[in-house]
C-alpha cells in the first residue's frame, strides 16, 4: 500500500493530549513504533531529528507565545516548578497553537478526531520558581500521515530554561485507531509556518 507523505517544517501547538493504549494497532502493534518509524531510543529522545495564569498570542506567522505565571501549586517545597508542570504548559500552547485554525481542538472533536500522546522530551536549564512570569514558544515542526511533532522553549526575561518536543498521533475518536491529520489543517499549518520562513 503507497502512502502519500508530506513531510512539513512547521510551528506551535497543535492537538490536546490523551494518552493512547500503545497497543492499539491491528496486530498489537506499539503505536510509538508505527508513529516514529522504529523504536524510540536514547537519539530520538535527545531531540535529534530535527500555566498558572495564562494568556496568548499567535499571530501569523506562526510565531505563537503563551504567557504562563507559575502557579504555587505547580512548584515543591521549595518553591521550584515541578517536573511534570512543564507537560502541562506544553499542553496549553498546544491548544493556543491550534486555536488559530478553523476553530481550534474543539471543532476538531467535534468532526470526531482525537489527538494522543506519544513521546515527550523536556531539557530543564534552569528551574522556574513560583511566580515567575514565563514564556511559551511552541512549533509544529513536523506533520506527516497521522503524525505531528511539537517543539518548545520556555523563556523567562528572555533566557531559556527549558527546550523540549512532544510527538502526537492523530485518532478516529471512537476506535482510537490512526487517521491522517485533516487536509485542510495540514495546509493552513503550512501556510502560517511558510509565513514565518
Amino acid at each position: 500500500m503507497g502512502r502519500n507523505r508530506t513531510n512539513l517544517r512547521l510551528g506551535p501547538a497543535l492537538l490536546q493530549t490523551v494518552q493512547p493504549p500503545l497497543e492499539t494497532l491491528e496486530g498489537g502493534g506499539d503505536l510509538r513504533k508505527s508513529l516514529f518509524g522504529g523504536p524510540v531510543d536514547d537519539r530520538t529522545m535527545s531531540g535529534q531529528a530535527g500555566f498558572g495564569q495564562c494568556s496568548y498570542s499567535c499571530a501569523m506567522p506562526a510565531d505563537c507565545r503563551t504567557d504562563v505565571r507559575v502557579r504555587f501549586a505547580e512548584t515543591d517545597a521549595q518553591g521550584i516548578a515541578h517536573h511534570a508542570a512543564y507537560l502541562v504548559w506544553f499542553e496549553i500552547a498546544r491548544i493556543d497553537y491550534l486555536a488559530r485554525f478553523g476553530g481550534g481542538y474543539p471543532a476538531l472533536r467535534a468532526q470526531g478526531l482525537e489527538a494522543t500522546t506519544a513521546v515527550v522530551y523536556v531539557k530543564y536549564r534552569r528551574s522556574a520558581q513560583f511566580d515567575d512570569s514565563i514564556v511559551v514558544h511552541t512549533r509544529c515542526s513536523e506533520v506527516r500521515g497521522a503524525r505531528f511533532r511539537f517543539e518548545y522553549t520556555v523563556e523567562r526575561d528572555g533566557e531559556t530554561i527549558a527546550e523540549g518536543w512532544t510527538g502526537h498521533a492523530c485518532v478516529d475518536g471512537k476506535t482510537m485507531r490512526p487517521t491522517r491529520v485533516p487536509a485542510w489543517l495540514v495546509e493552513a499549518i503550512t501556510a502560517a509556518e511558510a509565513a514565518e520562513s
